[in-house]
Order: C-alpha cells, then sequence, then structure tokens
C-alpha cells in the first residue's frame, strides 16, 4: 500500500530529477551556441568565397533557430535561381517556416505551396501552410492541410495525475483568463476574433483532451523566466507572472496549471515571445506549436470537417 508520505517523497525525488535534467540541458543549450557560432563562421566563408548554395541554406537554419528572421530572408535572397533546384523544397520549407513566423501569411502560402518533391517536407510544409491559411481566417483550407500533414498530439496519460491535476486547471485559467481580458476591451464574446496565440480551444475541451506536448511546453516556459531571465522587464509587463514566476516551486500542479492559463489566456501566446538563444526561440515556438495543434483538433471535431484529400493523399501530388 502506498501512503500519502510515500507519494510526497516520490514528487520530491521526480522534481529533483526534473532539475537535474534542466540543468544539463541548459548546458547542452550552451555547448549548442559554441558550435553554431563555429558552424556560422564556416558558412560565412563559403558565402563570401565559393556562394555555395548549401552554405546560405545552412546559415538560414542557423539564423531561424536563433530568431534572427530577416537574416534568413537575406540569405535566400542571395541564392542564384539557376542552382535552386538542388535544394528546393529545403529553401522554400525554411522561406516559408520565417514568413510565416513574420506574419507574412500570403507568402508562407506561396512558398510553401512549391514544396512538392520531398514527401517528409511536403508534410511539414502542410503544416506551415495550415498556421497561414487559420491566420488569414480560411480555416477549413487551414484544417485540411492539418489533416494532410499527419500531425498528432500525445494524449495524456490517465494514470498521470500530475499532469491531469495541471492541465484542469490550465484550462480553467485560460477561460478565465480569456474572459476577463473580454471584460476590459468591452467583446461580446470569446469567439469574435480566432487566432492561434489565441486558446478558444480550451472553451470546449476536457482536461483529458489536453495535450503532453501542451503541459510540458508550458511548464518548460516558466521554467526558462524563472532560470535564464534576469530582467524584471517582463514580469512588470505582466503583472500575473511575477507571483507565478516568485512562487513556482511552492505552488501544486493545480495552482501552476490556472495561473499559466490564465497568463495565456489573457494576453495570447505571444505574451512569451522572448529573443536572444536558442532556447528562448525554442520554447515559444513549442508553445506556439503545441496550442495550434490542440486548436486544429477541437476546431476539426466541432466542424465535422473531413479531408476529401485525405483519403488520397498519395495521389494528390500534382494539385498541391
Amino acid at each position: 500500500m502506498i501512503f500519502l508520505k510515500d507519494i510526497h517523497m516520490y514528487q520530491k525525488d521526480i522534481e529533483e530529477a526534473a532539475k537535474k535534467y534542466r540543468r544539463e540541458l541548459n548546458k547542452s543549450y550552451e555547448y549548442q551556441k559554441t558550435i553554431d557560432n563555429i558552424y556560422k563562421e564556416i558558412f560565412d566563408w563559403c558565402t563570401t568565397n565559393h556562394h555555395w548554395i548549401g552554405a546560405y541554406y545552412q546559415r538560414g537554419l542557423l539564423n531561424l533557430n536563433n530568431g534572427n528572421l530577416l537574416d534568413v530572408l537575406s540569405d535566400i535572397k542571395e541564392i542564384n535561381s539557376n542552382d535552386f533546384d538542388e535544394f528546393k523544397d529545403d529553401i522554400l520549407l525554411l522561406k516559408g517556416k520565417t514568413e510565416n513566423e513574420l506574419g507574412l501569411y500570403h507568402d508562407a502560402i506561396i512558398s510553401l505551396s512549391e514544396v512538392k518533391k520531398n514527401k517528409l517536407k511536403k508534410k511539414e510544409a502542410y503544416f506551415e501552410r495550415a498556421l497561414a491559411y487559420f491566420e488569414n481566417g480560411d480555416f477549413n483550407l487551414a484544417i485540411d492541410d492539418y489533416l494532410k500533414s499527419d500531425s498528432k498530439i500525445s494524449k495524456l496519460d490517465e494514470s498521470d495525475f500530475s499532469s491531469l491535476n495541471f492541465a484542469k486547471r490550465l484550462i480553467v485559467g485560460m477561460v478565465n483568463g480569456e474572459t476577463d481580458k473580454n471584460l476590459e476591451i468591452g467583446s461580446s464574446g470569446h469567439g469574435t476574433v480566432y487566432r492561434l496565440t489565441n486558446v478558444h480551444w480550451a472553451f470546449t475541451t476536457n482536461p483529458i483532451d489536453c495535450s503532453k506536448e501542451m503541459v510540458i511546453a508550458c511548464k518548460n516556459c516558466i521554467n526558462f523566466i524563472k532560470e535564464e531571465i534576469k530582467s524584471e522587464s517582463l514580469q512588470e509587463l505582466v503583472p500575473e507572472l511575477k507571483e507565478l514566476v516568485s512562487n513556482w516551486d511552492n505552488f501544486d500542479d493545480e495552482k501552476k496549471g490556472e495561473l499559466i492559463g490564465y497568463v495565456i489566456g489573457k494576453y495570447g501566446i505571444d505574451v512569451f515571445v522572448m529573443h536572444g538563444s536558442i532556447k528562448a526561440a525554442k520554447v515559444y515556438r513549442d508553445l506556439k506549436k503545441a496550442n495550434a495543434m490542440l486548436t486544429f483538433e477541437k476546431y476539426q471535431k466541432v466542424s465535422g470537417f473531413i479531408s476529401k484529400e485525405k483519403l488520397n493523399f498519395e495521389d494528390e501530388d500534382d494539385n498541391y
């Protein structure tokens, strides 16, 4: 028989293991930063002396990972169109991702629609184009692309009470946060504006339908702010984060979930936009992707949308 004191002991052991994991992960990010700088010097030399298309592409990937989005597009412009075919799908996918990050959704749709040869790249392009379509208000096209991308969320394990408790209050916090936001701006309802940085899916979601990706991404955002952000500027801009970050280790799973849910519901995913490092860019992108996937899943279920082309996915290359 497992007693309450045993559960607390196991929970403490898990928390210590998680802290150790994050410390080791932080070290790996520092190593990655050093390695990226070395590779950037190599690619700078290659582009200056040989103008090799692969160097522009690889440097573009580095810049995307570090959040230097305009530099990505600058590198792509330098590529000679006569040499384009060798890396065409890779370059167009990189270009489309960057345009999505910059909010250039029409341009992203055009770029991503040209990814045709590489099936793996094409599926990734479907997901990225789904993001662009949704932001443009073309919801059916967005869900169609999402289904064709074969992207899937990971459901929470029913025996994982920690994550379930977090998810339960996360959803409550999101609903309360968005409701308060709408009251403050005088909105008559929560469904007036659909964007992938909002959390409309939370209004009709059972905690068990929340994803592992969303739970992990939320926790990673707070851990990043708590461990990496020294300035008080973000906490002053979003007052609710101060209590959350300051007392994160003292709160139980339900309190953590509710507070971070409230912040996301009230301010949107973009409240966690952070620049300056690979890790900063990654924690935000992971959160944005997890939120987008839950939005697509919920919209598809509520609307009953079924992709006609999904049934003939392998034969529709020419219609992409």
